[in-house]
Order: C-alpha cells, then structure tokens, then sequence
C-alpha cells in the first residue's frame, strides 16, 4: 500500500512540476519578445542617428568643397564677370553634377542662352552677405527633379561678385547615403524638408510627395502622437514612433537634422521584428518540447514500475493467502506479525475460515511472519518473549 501511495504522489508531483515548465515557457516567450521589440527599437534608433551624422558630415563636406571653389574661381578671375563656359570646366572634374552663377544683381546664369532673376531667393540673399549653406529644390528649372544646392560667395577684389552654387542631384547624391539594410531586409529611409516634403529615399525615384501628411492621413500611428510627429519636424530633435500591428512597418524614426532644414525619416520593417522573434522561439519551442518528451518518458517508466510493483504485490498476497491457509488448517488460533519498519501489528484473533485471513492480508507483502498460537502456557509464554525479541530489534 505505501508503494502505491508513493507512486502515485511521484506522478501527482511530476504533473505539477510539467505544468509548471510549461507556464514558465510562455512567461519567457513573452518576456522574450518584449525584450527583443525594445531592443529593436533601440538598434533603429542608433542606426537611424548614424545615417543622419553621415549626412551631416557629407553636408559639411560639400559646403567646404563649394567654399574652396568659390575662392579659387574668384581668385583666377582676370575680370569681374563669369561665363559659363568656366562652370563647365569646373564641373569635369568635381564632385558637384554641375555648377550655377548668380551675379549680384541676381542674374542666374544657366546656360550662354538662359538667364532668369533670383534675387528674390532666400539662399542669394545670404550668398550676398558672405554665408555658406545649403537648400533644396523639389523641382529644378534645368533638370525639373529635385537637387539639393550649395552656395558660398564669390569674391573679387575684396568685394562680393556674386553667388556660386554647387548642385547634386538629390537621389543620385544622397541614395547610397539613406541605404539602410536590417539582416537582409532594406528599410525606407526618407530626406525631407520640414513640411514633410520628400527630396530623397533609399528606393531611388520611387516615391516623391509629402510623407508627414501621409503617415498621418494613412493612420501608422495612433492619433495622440499626431501633434508630437509634427513637433519633430518643425523643431530640432528626434523621436521613435510605434506602429500599429497591422501594419508592415514597425516603427518609424523622426531625426531633425540640426542647422538646416532636413528630416530623416526611417520606417523599420515589421518583418525584421517578426524574424528575430521567430527564430528566438523556434529555440526555445525545441527545449520545450525536449524537456515533454523526457517527462513523458519518465512518466510511462513510472506507470510501467506501477504496474510491475502492482503485480508483484498481488502475487505475494496470493502466497501469502496459501500460508495462511496451511496454518490455519494446523491451528486454531496464531499470531501474524508485520516486519516492515516502524510498523508493527499483532493479531491475536481466532481464525474461523480461511477466507476472513485473506481478506486481512490482502495488502500485506511476504515480509509478514505468522506465528501459532498454542494453548500451552510454556509456549505462549515463548512466542511473548520472541515477539518482544522483533520489537526491540526494529524499534
């Protein structure tokens, strides 16, 4: 009987101790993918900073190139005039996809044959007071695409002759800068100006219009972090936008480029996120159902034991029913003592058939010792001191 008892609380424990496993799993699959949406968010994030410190730098780079060309032009001018077959010339052999000239009564030349006024422009008012910058065009007069531009003055003599001008055009320039890959899968990333205006992306010519009007038109993200998504556009700092779950993008990250007037945008793709998470459960899927499998195992090894124990157990009270069956055609009454430690009874009952002996017997294993009860005083008197021999020695 205790080895029944015991079997069955060793399978009652393995049961809870398997539930609990299983439990513990779906804790650490959602604790894991939390974990890893934060972590991605965080890896966009510094990407996101990266691409636009690089564009930063590139900006500043150029701005130095279209200020040494402007010094060196006017310092190889023999007169106070700028044809353009001299930013021809220039523009062989520079980085720049060509070079304009506004004079400073905001003739801006193009061509021998083309030449429109620009003196209203912001950026030739500040050429003419000695800045260096750039700006942007969503739809140039020469090539009707948008091209970014850098100016800086050009002096002759000592005295402002006009403003040059470096221009790039805005895909080819800025294309491999704004290329953005996440373990195989390419982000979108967006240069625009602060009305939300595209002028750049990683895909090229793809996509040209407002992006800042469309995420929020198109609903990516909830509607109180409308005001905050315009905020970071208007004014200089950055932020990371989540979407909704639904949607292919996971999350967007807004970076106002300071001292210009550009914003990066980039679109993390949701199906990065869905990878990680994919392959981080695929693990810990294979652990789980290693560890089912060994339980499961351990539990048909238990029932098997169970059984075995079960049978042996009804083949010893069957023995035992045959003793006692020969012992009570012998005598009339005997005493049946149970040696199984700390567990000690003694029955002193007449035996009437053999049948009410099986009955008492039918749990007790072969470690019992049936003893006779004889009538003789001298004999009963043997069997007492024997017994107080078994119970000293076991207790």
């Amino acid at each position: 009987m205790k080895r029944s008892k015991k079997s069955f609380w060793n399978f009652t424990y393995l049961l809870f101790l398997l539930a609990a496993v299983i439990i513990l799993f779906y804790w650490y699959a959602a604790q894991n993918d939390n974990r890893i949406e934060r972590q991605n968010r965080t890896y966009a994030t510094d990407t996101a900073k990266q691409t636009s410190n690089r564009i930063g730098d590139e900006f500043k780079n150029a701005s130095n190139r279209i200020s040494t060309y402007a010094y060196f032009l006017g310092e190889g001018l023999s007169s106070p005039e700028v044809k353009h077959q001299m930013l021809t010339d220039m523009s062989q052999n520079s980085l720049f996809d060509a070079f304009r000239f506004a004079a400073a009564d905001g003739a801006y030349l193009v061509s021998e044959d083309n030449i429109t006024d620009v003196s209203d422009r912001e950026y030739f008012q500040k050429g003419m007071q000695g800045e260096t910058g750039i700006f942007a065009t969503i739809s140039s007069r020469v090539t009707n695409e948008a091209v970014v531009s850098f100016y800086s003055p050009v002096y002759y003599q000592g005295e402002i002759l006009g403003v040059l001008l470096g221009v790039y055009s805005a895909n080819d320039y800025l294309q491999h800068l704004l290329t953005t890959s996440y373990f195989g899968e390419s982000a979108e990333v967006f240069l625009c100006l602060d009305d939300g205006t595209v002028i750049a992306s990683s895909q090229g010519e793809g996509y040209n219009g407002n992006l800042l009007e469309e995420i929020l038109a198109s609903g990516l993200v909830e509607e109180s972090m409308h005001q905050q998504l315009r905020d970071v556009f208007a004014k200089e700092g950055e932020q990371t936008f989540i979407c909704k779950e639904n949607d292919k993008t996971d999350n967007i990250c807004v970076i106002n480029l300071p001292g210009n007037e550009f914003v990066l945008v980039q679109a993390f793709p949701r199906s990065v996120t869905e990878n990680m998470l994919a392959n981080a459960n695929r693990t810990g899927i294979f652990l789980e159902v290693m560890l089912i499998g060994s339980f499961v195992i351990y539990i048909i090894a238990l029932m098997v034991r169970t059984r075995r124990e079960k049978k042996l157990l009804a083949r010893e009270n069957q023995e035992m029913s045959y003793v006692i069956g020969g012992i009570s055609t012998l005598f009339s009454r005997f005493v049946m003592i149970d040696l199984e430690p700390i567990n000690i009874s003694i029955w002193l009952e007449p035996v009437r058939n053999v049948k009410d002996w099986r009955g008492a017997v039918n749990t007790r294993p072969l470690s019992t010792i049936c003893v006779p009860f004889c009538r003789r005083k001298s004999t009963r008197r043997s069997w007492r001191n024997t017994l107080r021999e078994i119970r000293s020695s076991l207790s």
